[in-house]
């Protein structure tokens, strides 16, 4: 979790962060991808992507790209070094989504092994289902954290 910055030693759970942070990013790409009409502003996907504009045209170039639609916005987030853009990645990567193993958890959110692995001993688990998540990660004790943009100039 190299993107938190500690704010102290205030005890807290990775639920907190993932309903402070992470759901709220994904419902935004989420509405952006079905509000907005194609092809997408390479501003306001870097936003959205918490990337600069320069990096994101650079990464167009790279991939031969010379719009950004819903096809192609995929194509881009797998190349974008943002926290939520590699979340989203390593979701994707994750070969059965509806069933994880401590190994899953700790790869996607990027997380400590030993933390996620701690939960799933708390919880009497090996593999947690999709709709179990929310009680693994009330189970993940991490310090207060807060989100530190990775905005590059």
């Amino acid at each position: 979790m190299s993107q938190f910055v500690s704010c102290g030693v205030t005890p807290t759970n990775f639920q907190e962060v993932y309903y402070t942070y992470i759901q709220p990013k994904i419902r935004e790409l989420d509405i952006f991808l079905k509000t907005s009409e194609a092809p997408y502003d390479t501003k306001e996907v870097a936003a959205i992507l918490e990337d600069s504009e320069k990096n994101i045209l650079h990464i167009m170039d790279k991939l031969g790209l010379t719009e950004i639609n819903k096809v192609t916005f995929f194509k881009l987030i797998t190349e974008v070094q943002s926290y939520i853009a590699t979340l989203l990645t390593r979701q994707f990567s994750v070969t059965n989504s509806s069933v994880y193993t401590p190994q899953n958890i700790a790869y996607i959110y990027n997380l400590e092994k030993t933390l996620v692995e701690d939960a799933f001993y708390a919880l009497g688990e090996e593999v947690i289902s999709s709709g179990d998540l929310n009680l693994l990660f009330s189970n993940i004790k991490v310090s207060q954290y807060n989100f530190k943009m990775h905005i590059r100039g």
